[in-house]
C-alpha cells in the first residue's frame, strides 16, 4: 500500500507543482506555502471558472486539491482560523464543528504531542 501511494505521488507531483505555482501567483491571499487558508466547499467550481487563464482540467485540480488539503499546514490553519475561505482570501463561512474535530483528529494522528492541547479546543 505504501508503495502504491509513493508511486501515485511520484506520477502526480509535476501536476501538483505546476498548479501550485499558478495558484500561488494568481491567488496569493489564499494559496500560500506557510499559511494555506481552509477552502470553502465550492472552491473547485470557483477555480474551474478560471480554467482558461489557469489552464487546469478538473482531473488535475482534483489531484492538486487532494494533496493541498491534506498538508499539515492546511490542517493547522483550519484549526486556528475556524473558517472557510474563497479563492481571494475572503472568509465565507465558519468551519462546522464536526469538520473542526476532523481536522484536529487528523493533526493529532500526525503530531501526537498536539493531542493534549487540542482536547481543550
Amino acid at each position: 500500500m505504501a508503495g502504491q501511494k509513493a508511486n501515485w505521488w511520484d506520477e502526480n507531483r509535476p501536476t501538483y507543482d505546476r498548479i501550485k505555482a499558478t495558484l500561488y501567483a494568481t491567488f496569493p491571499a489564499t494559496f500560500t506555502p506557510s499559511f494555506p487558508l481552509p477552502l470553502h466547499h465550492a472552491v473547485k467550481q470557483e477555480l474551474l471558472s478560471y480554467s482558461d487563464p489557469l489552464n487546469v482540467t478538473k482531473e488535475e485540480l482534483d489531484i492538486f486539491l487532494k494533496f493541498w488539503t491534506s498538508r499539515t499546514e492546511y490542517l493547522e490553519c483550519a484549526v486556528v482560523t475556524k473558517g472557510r475561505y474563497d479563492i481571494n482570501g475572503k472568509r465565507v463561512s465558519p468551519l462546522q464543528h464536526n469538520h473542526l474535530r476532523h481536522f484536529q483528529h487528523r493533526l493529532t494522528r500526525r503530531r501526537p504531542v498536539l493531542r493534549e492541547s487540542l482536547q481543550g479546543a
